[in-house]
């Protein structure tokens, strides 16, 4: 794969074989070597150039992404002020109602209702995070079950995907953590106590920012309320998960298979 330009077809800047995962092109440009503004020509050819591809996908990132999903703020004597986060923190293993409900509140409810951070009492928060991880918890384990047993993907399928849906949705996105290595992955049950033990983890992804040396995303971890958890994302691999380092795998998966649109409406929860 060649890169050309800018405002040219035929100044090439760049030139990649098989930098990518599985042996793709792929061509990064960061820091002072970032493209500067203009219009810009790829070249793609048959390794050998003697035959035809019958089909292949060009993909492009640029920049960060914010969803507009913040973390709650207090004002100067302590009152809850504002923010998308819960005001509670998950402190009975349910990360996955959390970051569920919380997906819903601010993509159904917070544009007529006021964000969830000032929302409803403590109480009511904290049962609210108990009945979410409850009404979630079979389709969360068999979410999770099928993402990292039959799914399988590398980090940067995963990382990749995550930056598609930020851009394409504008929205949060849920993505599963575990402990161990897929091998060690076999039971369904596994996933229903890791929630509680910390074994498997539930957040939000509500952005990502890039840098010269890789990028971050930006993480709603219900494990704190005011602030921003980061996950590096670098050389094809998610590492560093700025609280709890020891997370090896990870998964993204859409809201369906969290939830439905009738999840969190019936009479357990109080109405917004």
């Amino acid at each position: 794969m060649w890169l050309y330009g800018p405002n040219s077809s035929t100044t090439q800047i760049e030139y990649d074989d098989d930098d990518g995962p599985a042996l793709f092109s792929r061509i990064e440009r960061r820091g002072p070597y970032a493209l500067q503004p203009g219009t810009y020509y790829v070249k793609v050819t048959e390794y050998g150039n003697n035959g035809i591809i019958s089909a292949y996908t060009l993909s492009l990132r640029r920049g960060n992404r914010q969803t507009g999903f913040f973390m709650g703020r207090d004002d100067a004597q302590g009152h809850r002020l504002s923010g998308d986060s819960f005001a509670v923190i998950n402190t009975q293993g349910t990360c996955f109602g959390m970051s569920a409900y919380a997906k819903w509140y601010f993509e159904t409810q917070a544009p007529s209702r006021g964000p969830l951070y000032p929302h409803f009492t403590t109480q009511q928060q904290d049962a609210i995070a108990v009945q979410a991880q409850n009404d979630t918890a079979a389709l969360g384990s068999d979410a999770a079950w099928n993402a990292f047993r039959f799914r399988n993907r590398s980090d940067y399928a995963v990382a990749e995907d995550l930056i598609s849906r930020l851009d394409a949705e504008n929205n949060p996105q849920m993505l599963l953590m575990s402990r161990q290595s897929l091998s060690d992955i076999w039971l369904l049950q596994f996933f229903i106590n890791g929630f509680r033990s910390g074994a498997t983890h539930a957040v939000l992804v509500i952005g990502y920012t890039e840098s010269a040396n890789g990028g971050s995303f930006i993480i709603y971890n219900n494990w704190n309320t005011n602030s921003e958890t980061t996950l590096a994302y670098a050389n094809t691999d998610l590492s560093a998960f700025s609280d709890d380092n020891t997370y090896v795998e990870f998964e993204n998966i859409t809201a369906a298979q969290a939830y439905t649109a009738t999840t969190f409406t019936t009479q357990n929860y109080p109405a917004p």
